[in-house]
């Protein structure tokens, strides 16, 4: 079975992507297909996948093919362009900015739905057992909306998952210095957890790639967009609050050890009688 065989026609496949041009024929979109679902496998696996397109779920099954749609659309957008630039009049050069920034939209949206609604149906080709699935419950902030507390994305699971990798390997370092018996430090230690990851974001995800609000903001705030001292004034930023929390962990440790050294000083064994 090819990932392409998803679509049975081009008319299943306008069903999910509307506007597609009457000169697009199934096969140019083929190889953008492709790269779209290999993309997929990584978030929800193949297992996952192949359970879906032989009819585990109708529901799931149509998040699949919207995400791919919508994934594929915005690949071939952009070879469209190149491929039309000097045919077409003007109007086409502002209007395919805008055609990308709908695909990439919907894409984030369907993969959104398909993976909050894997959350809530995780036996879906073995989802549970995954790799994926497992490492997530392992982490102290283990999903979009828990993410969301601390640093908005947009409730995204589609972005959580993508920053899944970077979550575990900072908290890696960041619980050696932490008392995850102590809610309160926790409490903190999640907010600098989600402060590191963000500012490694900006440094190595293009801008396209980043929760929609954050996005907005930053090619508003910097006209440059992709610049690389832009992005690092905005990791710099979030770097800095990160400090500044681990230094209020630091301060509630330290709190915590004088506290338990007073408290092993007045146990009967620590006390010492003088006969007169």
């Amino acid at each position: 079975m090819k990932t392409t065989d998803i679509f049975k026609d081009l008319a299943e496949f306008r069903q999910y992507a509307p506007g597609i041009g009457a000169d697009t024929e199934l096969a140019q979109l083929e190889p953008h297909i492709r790269m779209v679902t290999m993309d997929i496998f990584k978030l929800i696996t193949h297992e996952v996948y192949i359970a879906l397109r032989e009819g585990a779920s109708e529901e799931g099954l149509d998040l699949l093919k919207t995400a791919v749609a919508a994934g594929t659309l915005y690949r071939y957008q952009i070879f469209l362009t190149v491929t039309k630039a000097g045919t077409e009049a003007a109007l086409y050069k502002y209007q395919h900015e805008e055609l990308k920034r709908n695909h990439l939209d919907i894409y984030w949206s369907a993969l959104d739905a398909l993976l909050e609604w894997l959350d809530v149906n995780p036996g879906t080709g073995k989802f549970e057992e995954s790799a994926i699935y497992k490492d997530r419950q392992d982490l102290p902030v283990s999903s979009a909306s828990e993410f969301d507390k601390y640093f908005q994305i947009d409730r995204s699971a589609y972005f959580f998952s993508r920053v899944q990798y970077i979550l575990k390997s900072i908290w890696g370092k960041l619980k050696k210095n932490v008392d995850q018996d102590n809610s309160q430090m926790m409490e903190l230690a999640k907010s600098a957890l989600c402060y590191r990851t963000m500012a490694k974001v900006v440094m190595t995800f293009d801008v396209t790639e980043w929760p929609k609000c954050i996005r907005y903001d930053f090619n508003h705030e910097f006209t440059s967009g992709a610049d690389i001292q832009d992005r690092k004034i905005l990791a710099n930023q979030f770097n800095s609050e990160a400090e500044d929390i681990e230094a209020m962990i630091d301060q509630l440790l330290r709190a915590q050890n004088r506290a338990g050294l007073q408290q092993n000083h007045n146990k009967e064994s620590e006390k010492h009688f003088t006969m007169l």
